[in-house]
C-alpha cells in the first residue's frame, strides 16, 4: 500500500460472538510519509501478516493481541528482535529474517487452549544468538508438556503429526535429548516401566543439512518412522511428521546451512498398538528412522546428520502457566445424540472445517418416502411404515396413509407392493401435478425449490397463496423439500422415470433424442415436453436441418450440455445448423445450450414464457434483433460468450434476478434500460475487459456486483445502495467515490490488485457493516482512511504491499 508506519491496533474489542480480524501487510516497494491513525483497537485480530516489510522490531505490546493465532513476518530482512508473542499463537513464521538476532524469553506466555498444535518457524534466521535458540527450545518444550498433559487427562489418542513444532538454524541436537546419535537411524534400549501413568509423549529432533538450493515439488516434510520391539519378537510400526515447510515457489528455494527440527508428539493409548504384560511395558527396544521427503518421495541432497528423542513425562510444576477459562481444553468424545451438532474447535468461514454429527434418518410427515437415500428401499419403507402404524386409504383431503399390513408379505413380492403404493399415490394426482412430478424426476431432481417452482408451478412462486404443484407433491409425500432443494429418493426416482407417458415425452437418452430430432414430421414430435441432450456422448459433428424443432410445439425444457466439460468450451458444439434454425416455440421455459453455434437466437424465437436462459461459451453477438417481451425471465447466463457485443435484447427483462456475462471480452457497455431491472440481485461482469464505465442507475435489489478484472474500467460509481458484495479487483480505478458511504449493507469490498488506486475516501470508515476489506497488491495506494468505526465488524483485512520500517505501538 505504500505506508511506512504500522497502525495502532491494540485496543479494539470486537462484537460478542464476532469472528476475529485478519490483516495482511506485504511489500510494495513504495514509501509514504505516514500511516493515518484510526486503526486504534483491533485486539480481536486473529491473523496478521507482516511478511516482507522493513520492520526493525515488533512493538513490545504485540503480546496484547489476545486472540491472535497466526503471525507471519517472513522475509522481514531488517527485523532484529521479537518481543513476547501472544499467548494463543498457533503459527509463527519468521523464515528468511536474515537480521533476526534475539527473541523474548519466554517466547510467549503459556496458555492452555483448545488447539493443541502449534508451529514456530525460524528457518534461515542465521543470526539468531544462542540465547534466542534456547528461548525457542524452552518455550516449545514447556508448551508441549502442557498440551501433552492436557491430552493425557482427556481421551488420549496418538497424533501422527507433531503437536508442537519448531525449526531454526543449528548443527546439533540439544543436550536435554537423552537419546542422541549421528545419522538418520537411532536405536535405543527402553528403560523398565517406561510407559507408566506419567508418560505423555515423545520429543523428536532431527538436524537436516540442506544443499545450497532445492526446489520442493510439494512441501518439505521431516518424518520419523518408529519401530517398537517387543520381548516376544513382534514389533509395532508407525510414523510421525516432526516438522515441515509449506512455502511453494516457482523458483529454486535457498536454504542456508543446516537446521534443527524439533517436534513433540503424543502416544497415549499405547496399548492400542500392542499389549502390556503383567509386570509392565511390553516394548523393550525402539528404532527411529528420520527422512526428508517432499510429500511423495525422498528429497535428494537433504541429509539427516543427527537425530534424537526423549520420553516426555508429566510434571507437577505448574508455575507461570496461564489457564484459559474461556475455552474447552480438549474436546472429549461424547456419544452422538440425534438432532444435536458436534463441532471440534472454533469454526471460521473459509479457514476451519466444522464437523457435524450425522443426524440419522428422521420420520417426519413429509419424509416417509425419503428417510434415506439407499438402494434398500424396502427396509427404509418398512421402518417408516411401521413407525406410522397407519392404514392405506384415501381420505377426504386426498392424502394417502399406509398400513403396516402391506409389509407382511414375502420379500419377493415387496417391490411389486411398493410400486402399487406409489402408483396409487400418482393416480390421485391431477394432470398438472403429475406433469410436475415427472418433470422433477426426469430433469430437475435436487434443484433449488424456488428455481423449480418458477419453472414448473402454474402459480406465482413469489406468492404464498398461489397454487403450487411442487408444494402439493411435498404434502402428498412424493417429494421432500430439504434445505431449500426438492429431493426424491432413489427408488421413487427410478419408478417415476419408468412411469412416463406417451402423451408427454421426456427425452434424456442420447439415441432416443437423435431419433426424434431426425423424425421431425412424426406426430410424436408434438408430444415432446423436454430434451436433455448430453453432447459428451456425441463423438462427431452432426448437421441438423433448419426445421428440426418446428413441430415440437409443446417443448418446455431444452438443455444441450456436456456433463464431462460443464465449464469450458474446448471445442465447438457438435450439433450444427448450417442453414440456420427455426424455433417458433412459445411454451419454452428453460433454454440451456452450451456452445450455442449461431450468432443470435432464431428470429422467430418467442421468449414470452422463458424463465431461465443459459448460453455459456456461445457464439452469440446479440440475443435477438430488436426488443422482445420477456416478462418471466429471471436468470440469464451468457458467460464466456466472447463475441457478445450488446445486451439490448434484455431491455424489457424487468423481472431479471441474475445476469452473468463473465468473460464476455467484447462487451463494452451495459444498456441504459437496465435501470428498470428492479429485481436484479446478482450482476457478474468479471473479465469484461472492454467495459469502461457503468450507466447511471439505481438497482434497488442488487446485492452482488462483480467487476473483477475489468481492466479498462477507470471510473466507478454506486449503482445500488443495497450492495453487500462489491468486487473491483483488477480494475483501473484510481479511487472510490465519496458516495461509497451509502453502502451501509456492504459486507465485502475487494480492491485486490487495483494497480492505479491512489487514494481511499475517509467515508470508507463509515461502512459500519463491512466485514472484509481486501487491498492486496494496490501498489500505488498512499493513504488509508480512518476505519476505526468499521473495524467493529471487520473479520478480514488484507493490506498487502507496505515498505514500513517500524512497527508502532499496539
Amino acid at each position: 500500500t505504500g505506508v511506512d508506519e504500522m497502525p495502532n491496533i491494540s485496543c479494539f474489542t470486537g462484537s460478542k460472538g464476532q469472528a476475529s480480524v485478519d490483516m495482511v501487510l506485504k511489500p510494495s516497494g513504495l514509501y509514504a510519509s505516514e500511516w493515518p491513525r484510526g486503526f486504534d483497537g483491533v485486539s480481536s485480530l486473529r491473523r496478521l501478516c507482516l511478511g516482507g516489510n522493513d520492520f526493525v522490531s515488533l512493538q513490545d505490546d504485540i503480546g496484547q493481541l489476545y486472540n491472535l493465532t497466526w503471525l507471519d513476518v517472513k522475509q522481514c530482512m531488517k527485523l532484529r528482535s521479537v518481543p513476547i508473542l501472544p499467548p494463543r499463537l498457533q503459527y509463527f513464521n519468521a523464515h528468511g529474517c536474515d537480521s533476526l538476532e534475539n527473541v523474548a524469553n519466554p517466547l510467549a506466555l503459556l496458555k492452555l487452549t483448545e488447539q493443541a498444535r502449534a508451529t514456530f518457524n525460524f528457518s534461515n534466521c542465521d543470526k539468531l544468538d544462542q540465547d534466542a535458540r534456547n528461548s525457542i527450545i524452552s518455550y516449545t518444550r514447556r508448551r508441549s508438556q502442557l498440551m501433552l498433559g492436557a491430552l493425557s487427562r482427556s481421551n488420549g489418542v496418538f497424533a501422527f503429526e507433531a503437536l508442537t513444532r519448531t525449526c531454526f538454524p543449528g548443527w546439533e541436537v540439544p543436550e536435554w535429548f537423552s537419546n542422541r546419535g549421528s545419522g538418520s537411524l537411532l536405536e535405543s534400549q527402553l528403560p523398565p516401566h517406561w510407559c507408566d501413568s506419567r508418560f505423555n509423549g515423545i520429543a523428536l529432533c532431527a538436524v537436516i543439512l540442506f544443499p545450497g538450493y532445492y526446489e520442493p515439488r510439494n512441501r518439505l516434510l521431516v518424518n520419523c518412522n518408529f519401530e517398537f520391539k517387543n520381548e516376544d519378537g513382534s514389533s509395532t510400526h508407525f510414523s510421525c511428521t516432526v516438522g515441515d515447510w509449506n512455502q511453494l515457489s516457482n523458483t529454486p528455494h535457498k536454504t542456508k546451512s543446516s537446521h534443527v527440527f524439533i517436534g513433540y508428539t503424543s502416544w497415549l493409548d499405547i496399548n492400542k498398538h500392542g499389549r502390556y504384560d503383567e509386570e509392565g511395558c511390553f516394548c523393550t527396544k525402539c528404532s527411529l528412522a528420520f527422512q526428508v521427503t517432499d510429500g511423495t518421495e525422498k528429497v535428494l541432497g537433504c541429509e539427516v546428520v543427527e537425530c534424537g528423542f526423549n520420553l516426555v513425562y508429566a510434571t507437577v510444576e505448574r508455575e507461570n502457566i496461564c489457564w484459559d477459562a474461556k475455552t474447552v481444553v480438549i474436546p472429549k468424545r461424547v456419544k452422538n445424540v440425534p438432532g444435536e451438532d458436534i463441532s471440534y474447535g472454533n469454526s471460521r468461514r473459509g479457514d476451519d472445517i466444522q464437523y457435524k454429527s450425522y443426524l440419522g434418518p428422521t420420520l417426519q410427515r413429509d419424509e416417509i418416502f425419503l428417510s434415506e437415500r439407499k438402494s434398500d428401499a424396502l427396509q427404509n419403507l418398512r421402518k417408516s411404515f411401521e413407525s406410522k402404524k397407519s392404514d392405506l386409504s384415501k381420505n377426504a383431503g386426498g392424502e394417502v396413509t399406509i398400513s403396516s399390513n402391506h409389509l407382511n408379505t414375502p420379500l419377493e413380492d415387496s417391490n411389486t407392493k411398493i410400486h402399487d403404493i406409489w402408483r396409487s399415490c400418482t393416480d390421485q394426482l391431477n394432470e398438472r401435478q403429475k406433469n410436475v412430478f415427472l418433470d422433477i424426476a426426469c430433469f430437475f431432481r435436487s434443484e433449488d425449490e424456488y428455481f423449480i417452482r418458477s419453472l414448473l408451478d402454474s402459480g406465482d412462486p413469489d406468492s404464498i397463496d398461489d397454487v403450487s404443484e411442487v408444494r402439493d407433491l411435498a404434502q402428498k409425500l412424493l417429494v421432500t423439500i430439504c434445505d431449500g432443494r426438492v429431493e426424491m429418493n432413489d427408488p421413487l426416482y427410478t419408478f417415476a422415470k419408468d412411469l412416463g407417458s406417451p402423451e408427454q415425452l421426456r427425452l434424456w437418452k442420447y439415441k432416443d433424442i437423435l431419433d426424434k430430432l431426425r423424425r421431425k414430421k412424426d406426430m410424436e414430435a408434438s408430444n415432446v415436453r423436454g430434451i436433455f441432450l448430453d453432447m459428451s456422448e456425441v463423438m462427431q459433428i452432426i448437421a441438423m436441418e433448419r426445421m428440426t424443432f418446428i413441430n415440437m410445439r409443446n417443448l418446455r425444457y431444452l438443455k444441450i450440455y456436456e456433463c464431462c466439460c460443464p465449464r469450458k468450451g474446448n471445442s465447438d458444439c457438435k450439433l450444427q445448423f448450417p442453414d440456420g434454425l427455426d424455433f417458433p416455440l412459445k411454451e419454452v421455459r428453460y433454454f440451456h445450450w452450451l456452445k450455442y453455434p449461431l450468432d443470435e437466437l432464431p428470429q422467430d424465437f418467442r421468449p414470452e414464457n422463458i424463465v431461465d436462459l443459459r448460453l455459456p461459451y456461445s457464439n452469440v453477438e446479440h440475443l435477438w434483433k430488436g426488443v422482445k417481451d420477456t416478462p418471466r425471465l429471471k436468470w440469464v447466463d451468457l458467460s464466456h460468450s466472447s463475441k457478445l457485443v450488446n445486451l439490448s435484447g434484455l431491455a424489457k427483462a424487468e423481472s431479471l434476478q441474475r445476469l452473468n456475462v463473465e468473460g464476455c471480452t467484447n462487451l463494452a457497455e451495459l444498456p441504459v434500460e437496465m435501470k428498470h431491472m428492479k429485481s436484479l440481485v446478482y450482476l457478474n461482469m468479471r473479465g469484461c475487459i472492454r467495459l469502461r464505465s457503468l450507466p447511471t442507475m439505481d438497482l434497488i435489489s442488487l446485492r452482488t456486483l462483480i467487476l473483477s478484472d475489468c481492466s479498462n474500467l477507470k471510473d466507478f460509481h454506486v449503482i445500488s445502495e443495497s450492495l453487500e458484495s462489491l468486487h473491483l479487483d483488477g480494475t483501473a480505478i484510481k479511487g472510490l467515490p465519496p458516495t461509497i458511504q451509502k453502502l451501509q449493507r456492504l459486507l465485502l469490498l475487494n480492491l485486490k490488485n487495483c494497480k492505479f488506486l491512489e487514494y481511499l475516501p475517509n467515508s470508507l470508515g463509515k461502512l459500519n457493516s463491512l466485514e472484509e476489506l481486501i487491498l492486496s497488491g494496490c501498489s500505488r495506494l498512499k493513504n488509508l482512511p480512518d476505519v476505526k468505526h468499521s473495524m467493529k465488524h471487520v473479520q478480514t483485512l488484507l493490506i498487502d504491499g507496505t515498505g514500513v520500517d517500524e512497527m508502532p505501538n499496539i
